[in-house]
């Protein structure tokens, strides 16, 4: 009687070693996509130093004068952040005749505001540029701006890829993980979150990436990872009107990137 109690207790140690082994597996399987709140305290850590010395970069380029050749830096034309409207973005921008990204939008402004050469988009730089100019928006409802004909037009487009198979190869598109065109989200066996307020976090520290990216580069990891497609670049269409779509999905939430608090840091 006793043999075979033992042989009950180390049968249930065993399968509960299996769970907890199979549960570790999964989470660090899928941490690098999981929503920052459910990262563990040292992720946390992590994540906020690396927003907060990108912000760091971010605000030094901004003050910059030798971006180009004849002195002038962001702060030139935007002293203290005013008119940088990051909470507006995409817009439309009649100059380029196009929606545009905040990263598109910095492009063309050292380009030919400041003379100089444009960044390559979702490098380090790029990306330092864009947390900072987002992080001067915080507080501030997401609202996308440019005529209504069309910014509904490059909404409807996005809400067409979004539900798009075509994007990749296996049949799979946006909505097969974040369900109810992306309002809902999904955790049968797949942790996959509502993508409503998504505009206003980005960027933000990826734990698949290990750095600072911006949200063209999470839909293109996206688009390659899960959906075994073709990665684009930065400033494709498809991108950019992908953007636009979860953009209206996110109207009225408060810009809030690179929340840093200070436990974060210890």
């Amino acid at each position: 009687m006793f043999d075979n109690g033992q042989r009950k207790i180390k049968i249930l140690f065993l399968l509960i070693s299996i769970l907890v082994l199979v549960v570790f597996i999964l989470f660090f399987s899928c941490a690098s996509t999981l929503p920052r709140r459910f990262a563990t305290p040292e992720q946390k850590k992590i994540a906020a130093r690396a927003e907060k010395k990108a912000l760091e970069r971010g605000r030094k380029i901004y003050f910059n004068t030798e971006l180009g050749s004849n002195g002038r830096s962001c702060h030139s034309c935007h002293p203290a952040g005013e008119m940088t409207n990051a909470q507006s973005y995409p817009r439309y921008k009649h100059i380029l005749k196009t929606m545009a990204t905040i990263s598109i939008t910095h492009n063309f402004a050292v380009v030919n505001e400041s003379m100089g050469e444009p960044w390559i988009l979702g490098s380090e730089d790029a990306n330092a540029i864009a947390l900072y100019v987002q992080f001067l928006a915080n507080g501030k409802p997401l609202r996308m701006a440019g005529p209504n004909n069309i910014r509904d037009e490059w909404i409807a487009r996005g809400k067409f890829l979004f539900k798009d198979t075509g994007l990749g190869t296996n049949g799979k598109s946006c909505e097969s993980c974040h369900i109810q065109s992306g309002s809902k989200s999904k955790t049968d066996g797949h942790i996959a979150p509502a993508l409503k307020g998504v505009t206003a976090v980005y960027p933000q520290y990826s734990f698949d990436h290990h750095r600072v990216i911006t949200l063209e580069q999470r839909i293109n990891s996206c688009i390659t990872k899960k959906q075994n497609g073709t990665e684009l670049l930065l400033n494709d269409e498809k991108i950019v009107a992908l953007y636009c779509y979860l953009a209206s999905i996110s109207k009225n939430f408060l810009m809030s990137v690179a929340r840093i608090d200070n436990t974060d840091l210890d």
